[in-house]
């Protein structure tokens, strides 16, 4: 199973270009740094499709073909409808409904639905599988499983515009008997008082429903800035694959989140290794889980990898801005701030430069993972990228001479326009980044605040 790979942004959009990587920062002295001889020299091109290996699904043509599991699985379901139109208010309706039901979950399971449409998408009667599932479960009164279809209908990774109204799913997740899933739903709702006194009783649980109820909770919380809660939550009997690496990522991210820098780190880098030395034996039983939500998926998987090297980029920009440009000492004179400039300030400008380069190249490892790079963290990661660079660029420009310095106005003007020339290309190269960040962001639904923050500062550039 392997990603399709990362194409450039051609004259269709079907792509986009995720500006993380290549300029050269070139001398801060006067007149040196043109924009053009700086111009970024390559880029790192995001995933069109995050379920990558979907894309084997197009036929020569280049038109969408539907899969034969996918449409065997379509076909078994609307002839199940098809038995259940007339029935209304019988006593068979109800056994109907839940064959339907039960149809809709194996055509979820076979076909790929998630957005933005591979494939399967476009078979006839892809549309209707989450929307029948939510109708029938709903007629067949099987609680647990209209939960986990409303579940579905809420997940922005498919896309049903009009789910379920709140009062439902709590009804439901009052009703249900599997405390996992009455803990998924507080989760949906976004109710963190009821996640929390749902979370407890289930954090020593071995069930595997309910510990990968946890770890969706601790996900949440993390995002929630409860990351205290999210460490104290996690379960400590996790033994299927999937679960350890989800288990793992969050630790690590609720670590950071809580200003444990060291241990977050050594979780982040201790889960990475274990990734990549993963077999492809292991690599699937970790990945190729067959139970719809809210049990750990493998969009859940890559989501906590994501998760642990969004960490490790953090360490690194954080380790970098650490750095900040020298103390001018005995500037008083053009000629004294000329060889400040072009020494020690260059200086410090190239160090911050390979640093900025090294925490960059971290976070474009998060556009690279496969097979699934989580489009959440690809997103954060190209806000974070933005944001380093502007401010690089801003510290640049920000250079001013000592009020002791006696600089005529064209020295003045001369530096200036040195440091405007060296950060043209940093706050393009942020630009695109933060581009990136909102078109993607958007496209996938996910990590809206980071949206948000790109956006505002597109508005300055």
């Amino acid at each position: 199973m392997r990603g399709h790979g990362f194409r450039v942004w051609g004259l269709d959009g079907a792509a986009l270009v995720v500006a993380l990587s290549g300029s050269a920062l070139g001398g801060c002295g006067a007149g040196a740094g043109s924009a053009e001889a700086q111009a970024p020299t390559s880029v790192v091109e995001a995933p069109d499709e995050p379920r990558a290996d979907l894309a084997l699904g197009e036929s020569e043509a280049g038109q969408p073909r539907c899969s034969s599991a996918c449409s065997t699985q379509l076909a078994k379901l609307t002839e199940s409808l098809g038995r259940l139109e007339g029935v209304s208010g019988t006593e068979a309706e109800r056994s109907l409904a839940g064959a339907a039901a039960g149809h809709a979950v194996l055509a979820f399971r076979s076909c790929g639905l998630r957005q933005p449409e591979p494939a399967d998408a476009a078979c006839e009667g892809a549309g209707r599988v989450i929307p029948e599932w939510v109708r029938t479960a709903q007629l067949a009164k099987l609680t647990d499983v209209e939960i986990e279809a409303r579940l579905v209908a809420r997940d922005p990774r498919w896309r049903v515009e009009d789910p379920s109204d709140d009062a439902r799913l709590r009804e439901l997740g009052e009703a249900t008997r599997a405390p996992g899933l009455g803990l998924a739903v507080a989760v949906a709702l976004g109710d963190t008082r009821l996640v929390l006194r749902r979370l407890s009783p289930l954090v020593a649980s071995t069930d595997p429903l309910d510990v990968s109820a946890v770890l969706g909770a601790v996900s949440y919380l993390n995002d929630a800035a409860l990351s205290a809660d999210a460490v104290s939550s996690l379960p400590e009997n996790v033994k299927q694959p999937d679960h350890e690496l989800v288990y793992q990522g969050q630790w690590a991210l609720g670590l950071w989140r809580t200003k444990q820098r060291k241990p977050a780190l050594q979780r982040a880098e201790e889960l990475m290794r274990t990734w990549q030395g993963l077999d492809p034996a292991s690599l699937g039983a970790a990945l190729e889980k067959q139970a719809p939500y809210p049990l750990v998926d493998r969009e859940a998987v890559m989501a906590s990898i994501g998760a642990a090297q969004y960490v490790r980029a953090e360490a690194q920009r954080e380790e970098a801005e650490r750095l900040e440009p020298p103390a001018m000492k005995g500037v008083k004179s053009a000629a004294e701030m000329k060889s400040y400039v072009e020494g020690p300030f260059h200086d410090f400008a190239q160090e911050k430069q390979a640093q900025l380069e090294s925490a960059t190249a971290e976070y474009r490892a998060i556009a690279e993972l496969e097979p699934v790079p989580p489009p959440r963290w690809v997103t954060e990661a190209a806000a974070r990228v933005g944001e380093m660079w502007l401010t690089f660029a801003t510290e640049l420009t920000s250079l001013k001479p000592p009020a002791s310095a006696k600089l005529d106005a064209d020295s003045l003007t001369s530096l200036e326009r040195a440091m405007q020339a060296s950060a043209a290309p940093l706050r393009d190269r942020a630009k695109r980044s933060f581009e990136v960040c909102t078109e993607y962001g958007k496209r996938e639904r996910v990590a809206m605040e980071a949206v948000k923050r790109c956006e505002e500062a597109l508005k300055g550039l």
